[in-house]
């Protein structure tokens, strides 16, 4: 989760600069497909709740979700409340779409409270059954936007619909239903389809991910080489491993503290005129250090409620 995290807060940081954040010909054009970090947050999230169900009864399962998700949801609401009040917008804490515009912990929840009912139906199915039919699912959630012109845009409920297949390929994974993943010449070519895809609907125009909705599932082929590629690469430094386990362990309070400051933060520099050299490795610093204090905060509000701690998002 430590890779999925970083590659989605570099992916942001030109998501929310634009023109202003350049990082050279080659590596601009790696970073700006980092939102396929929260491909393989997704998979790896949908693969621990699978250990989880198996461990508890249904009711044991919500009540660890519960526990897991409250503390750090209450220590980010605070913060929040704070932010826009420090910068001058209070009025924002009353809005009700600010609350809801976080479409991944959207996303989350939603999966948390149907996992135990897409458990049940992946158990009863092949594997290929089951990613196939929530491949289905997801494409016939996307028809109305795509007969309203919006699947182009980089609208938060397309990003949250094209992301149910590989949420629900981690649970199938983890249930042993998708021995082919584990055969290197099926995942280079997998990631190589995917590769393809973005060739063909991307790059041509210059403007992912906000041209053509179907490069979302091009990462659907693509995460789990990229993932177990990442997963090796991350035995080599001891030092590699401990930063990004710290920043897999607190990619929630990461991702709403990002959404929350970074655009203004990257937004004040381009206006200013400050160099995105400066101001991006600034923001990135604080996104993280005031994420490693919410999460400290919401770990210490835990033990004092006496909550378990399942680590499993």
């Amino acid at each position: 989760m430590g890779w999925a995290t970083l590659f989605i807060i570099l992916g942001h940081t030109i998501f929310y600069g634009s023109s202003y954040v350049y990082y050279g010909p080659i590596i601009h054009q790696i970073i700006r497909y980092g939102c396929i970090g929260v491909d393989v947050f997704l998979f790896l999230s949908g693969f621990g709740l699978v250990y989880s169900i198996k461990k508890h009864p249904v009711t044991v399962f919500y009540r660890n979700r519960i526990s897991r998700l409250m503390p750090s949801l209450i220590m980010l609401a605070l913060f929040i409340c704070a932010w826009y009040i420090v910068i001058g917008s209070p009025a924002v804490i009353c809005n009700i779409y600010m609350w809801t515009s976080f479409w991944f912990l959207n996303f989350i929840i939603l999966m948390y409270i149907v996992f135990p009912l897409l458990y049940k139906f992946f158990e009863r199915s092949s594997g290929f059954t089951s990613l196939l039919s929530m491949t289905i699912l997801s494409i016939a959630c996307l028809i109305p936007y795509i007969l309203n012109g919006n699947a182009v845009n980089c609208n938060a409920d397309v990003c949250a619909i094209c992301r149910i297949p590989i949420f629900c390929m981690g649970a199938i994974y983890a249930m042993g239903k998708c021995e082919f993943l584990d055969n290197v010449y099926f995942e280079v070519a997998i990631a190589l389809i995917g590769i393809l895809i973005l060739t063909l609907f991307a790059i041509p125009t210059g403007d992912f991910p906000n041209e053509v909705f179907t490069c979302y599932y091009a990462f659907i082929l693509m995460t789990p080489p990229l993932m177990f590629g990442l997963c090796k690469l991350s035995n080599f430094t001891h030092t590699l491993n401990k930063v990004l386990s710290d920043l897999g362990r607190y990619s929630l309070e990461i991702y709403v503290v990002q959404v929350t400051i970074m655009p203004k933060i990257i937004r004040y520099g381009a206006e200013h005129s400050i160099s995105a050299w400066f101001i991006i490795p600034i923001s990135i610093l604080l996104v993280v250090g005031i994420s490693y204090a919410i999460g400290t905060c919401s770990n210490i509000l835990r033990e004092k409620l006496k909550l378990h701690n399942d680590k499993t998002i």
